[in-house]
């Protein structure tokens, strides 16, 4: 409620470009944002409309508790692989959380608690 879509011009022609960013749902988004000052000739192209694919249907919620997926990991690799992981998550949600602290992003952010149940008598 309340964002204003901007209208951007079709692609019409070729271009020269150093970086060009297929698809604008976040990670397209992310990495424009991560690049846009780095001195480079750098254009995003999105078939539709920004933000409205999975981005745009996704919850919002930012959250390393990802079901089974730590276990998998140390099953199929090694409980430092999971950890190392678990770190990239945690700082990931740091970066985005930095983002809207630094620009100043009225999105309701907020940090709550979150949970893990399990129906198993052992975790081992």
């Amino acid at each position: 409620e309340g964002v204003r879509k901007k209208n951007y011009s079709k692609l019409d022609k070729d271009i020269d470009v150093d970086v060009l960013i297929i698809g604008g749902g976040l990670t397209g988004v992310s990495t424009l944002y991560y690049l846009k000052d780095k001195g480079l000739n750098v254009v995003l192209v999105e078939q539709n409309k920004l933000g409205h694919g999975v981005t745009g249907k996704s919850t919002g919620k930012l959250n390393y508790l990802q079901d089974s997926l730590y276990d998998k990991i140390k099953k199929n690799l090694n409980e430092e692989k999971a950890l190392e992981y678990l770190k990239s998550q945690i700082e990931a949600i740091n970066l985005v959380v930095d983002i809207v602290k630094t620009n100043n992003i009225d999105c309701d952010l907020v940090k709550v608690p979150a949970f893990v149940y399990t129906n198993k008598e052992s975790l081992v």
